[in-house]
Parts: structure tokens; sequence; C-alpha cells
């Protein structure tokens, strides 16, 4: 949930500063709260799949006991 809350904070800064920049995105420049929601639901989809590798290693070990 840290690292949730951790990019979906250090996005809306990248958005609030970047945004004149790039004005073929065309998102708002001071992006709000629904904004940070939207991120933050769209990271925990995007992290709520990851499986460490040492997870996978530790299971066959278990399963080959």
């Amino acid at each position: 949930m840290v690292i949730i809350l951790l990019f979906a904070s250090l996005s809306m800064i990248w958005q609030a500063n970047n945004s004149q920049i790039h004005d073929y995105l065309g998102e708002d420049s001071s992006p709000g709260f629904d904004t940070f929601i939207i991120k933050m639901l769209t990271f925990w989809v995007a992290y709520s799949h990851l499986i460490p590798i040492s997870l996978y290693v530790v299971l066959e070990i278990i399963k080959l006991a």
C-alpha cells in the first residue's frame, strides 16, 4: 500500500509540473483528489499481480519436501 500511495503521489506531482509541456495529453494542469484516487486504483491493479520469484522457489521447495 505504501508503494501505491508513493507512486500515485509522485504521478500527481509529475502531472502538475509537466502538464503544460505535454498539451497533447489533454490533462488538467491542477489534478484533484478524484485524479489521485484513479491513479491510486490504477497502481493497485498494476501491482496486485506481482509475485516475487522467491515465492515460487519456496513453494517448489515445500512441494519437494
